[in-house]
């Protein structure tokens, strides 16, 4: 008969209150004591998925005054680590909990991950000994995925403990006197405010809070949603992952993805963003941290964004001329609300695209739902840099500055760069043909007089037929006499098809596509060239004779 057992604090996992008994009780014999406790033989008390809990609740629940599975739901990490599952498995799982352990493992546990070792927030720890008397290990500091303290704010340490080093090992007491060593690496502000949100909501999981207070629930927020937001094309019901998966890395950024040790491949399909918009029972084989994560991401980014986005549209048709920032980093103005001309450019993928054009002659096109939190437009593509763009980045250039560091001053792609230096932006744009497209009906002698500038003395608009039996001879002819100029080379180098082909100026497209109309040039190629033996008989044949 137990005649003492310690009551249970607020956010205690049960092993601290049992560690806590031992301590108090000055047990010496772990496994002995917990037969006492259990009512039959147990090792000790599991962190991440205790067992046996009805057997121990029949000989301390009159201390604990708490049923088997209020202890189950207040003291473990159940309510955490099953949140998504389905019904059956969480009946399973509790059923696992209640009897005693009959193998090393389970089939339930799979949702249950070991953690990285013991946290503790040391605010907490001098806390806890004000108010209760002693610190103890906190259930809301151990859950899987969280690194920071919801209440104060503070990074987790890691305190040592026997307990991960032997299996047979059971959990300590947690002390002031405990050593502790931070393990986060250094990060920005904003990983921080995203632990930090990750935590509170955390906590709400293990509070029974997170159903009724995180809108999540994809289900319940229809696929209509989303595929607003991302539409995949015009009058689709498939909603653009590719898209919405480029936000969601772009949110979080990849150093808050390797802390969560969630490691994300985009584009992958199996990656386990895309499994989130997948059926009901492929959501629920992810783990708890991933719906949290998924969560952040909807109740920040995706639905202020969707509420946003028809506002900013209405305002966008109702008043064409509204102020909107300037993007150019090359004018003083820049960040100013001085941009008034907006006209509709195009639809694309069932969104209209809006054309931004400001008085210093730069230009920019932006989707019509794309809008940061402040309602301005989200640049998606330089239209017209205008003349002070042009200045700056010829100016920085002559300075001796490299393309990427111009690029990222002036916050554009160092494509476009090059394109400015070269003079080549923007490109005249062309039909399929070649032909230029210009914004009026163009009459055959302008186009002609197009073609004339570059060097091109014909009418495009009358094509003959290719002779393809002359080329066939013309090409063969070329192609051994490029093979016997290229073998005369000093030093020697292998006579290959790809060197005879480049000589001649062939393309790939013959010898891949066409084989049936150039049979005499591959039989040219076939025979001059040399493999890497006859290369190297040869090779040795030049030096014996020098």
């Amino acid at each position: 008969m137990i005649s003492y057992f310690p009551a249970a604090f607020d956010d205690e996992l049960l092993a601290s209150v049992v560690a806590r008994y031992h301590r108090n009780r000055l047990v010496s014999v772990v496994q002995a004591e917990n037969e006492k406790l259990y009512g039959q033989r147990h090792q000790r008390t599991s962190v991440s998925m205790p067992t046996n809990i009805a057997g121990l609740q029949a000989n301390v629940g009159a201390y604990l005054q708490m049923t088997s599975s209020e202890m189950i739901d207040k003291l473990t990490f159940f309510p955490y680590d099953y949140a998504h599952v389905s019904s059956v498995v969480r009946k399973n799982a509790k059923k696992k909990m209640l009897v005693a352990a009959t193998g090393r493992g389970s089939a339930v546990a799979r949702f249950v991950k070991r953690p990285i070792g013991m946290k503790v927030c040391l605010d907490c720890m001098h806390t806890d000994a004000l108010t209760v008397g002693t610190p103890f290990w906190h259930r809301a500091h151990n859950v899987e995925g969280v690194h920071y303290c919801w209440l104060h704010g503070v990074e987790l340490s890691l305190a040592a403990t026997e307990y991960f080093d032997d299996y047979y090992k059971p959990l300590e007491a947690l002390h002031l006197t405990t050593s502790t060593k931070p393990y986060l690496s250094s990060h920005s502000e904003r990983t921080r405010q995203l632990l930090m949100e990750f935590a509170r909501r955390a906590n709400s999981y293990l509070n029974g809070e997170a159903q009724k207070k995180i809108a999540y629930n994809i289900d319940s927020l229809g696929r209509a949603f989303f595929t607003r937001m991302y539409p995949f094309a015009a009058r689709s019901k498939r909603i653009d992952l590719t898209a919405m998966e480029s936000h969601f890395i772009s949110f979080f950024g990849e150093q808050f993805f390797e802390i969560m040790n969630l490691q994300l491949v985009p584009g992958k399909k199996s990656n386990w963003f895309r499994t989130m918009f997948g059926t009901p029972e492929q959501r629920s084989q992810c783990e708890t941290k991933k719906h949290i994560v998924m969560s952040m991401f909807i109740d920040e980014f995706l639905l202020p964004r969707g509420r946003l986005a028809p506002k900013a549209a209405k305002v966008l048709s109702a008043n064409p001329a509204g102020l909107w920032l300037c993007q150019n980093p090359a004018a003083d103005h820049y960040g100013t609300l001085v941009m008034q001309k907006v006209e509709t450019s195009r639809m694309v993928r069932g969104r209209a695209t809006q054309v931004f054009s400001c008085v210093c002659g730069f230009s920019f096109s932006a989707f019509d739902n794309e809008r940061d939190l402040q309602g301005q437009p989200v640049l998606t593509r330089v239209r017209t840099p205008g003349e002070l763009f042009i200045q700056r980045c010829r100016a920085m250039h002559a300075m001796g500055t490299p393309l990427s560091v111009i690029a990222a001053d002036l916050g554009v792609d160092v494509r476009l760069v090059k394109q400015i230096l070269a003079g080549t932006f923007p490109r005249v744009a062309q039909n399929r043909k070649g032909i230029p497209a210009p914004k009026s009906e163009a009459t055959l002698a302008e186009i002609q007089k197009y073609w004339n500038k570059r060097g091109r003395i014909c009418t495009p608009t009358s094509s003959k037929r290719v002779d393809h039996e002359n080329r066939d001879l013309k090409y063969a002819e070329e192609v051994i006499s490029a093979a016997a100029s290229i073998s005369q080379q000093q030093p020697a180098i292998r006579v290959s098809r790809n060197r005879i082909r480049k000589k001649v100026g062939i393309s790939n497209y013959i010898l891949r596509e066409a084989k049936a109309k150039y049979p005499r040039t591959l039989d040219a190629l076939r025979c001059t060239q040399e493999t890497t033996s006859e290369f190297r008989e040869r090779a040795s044949k030049s030096d014996e004779c020098c």
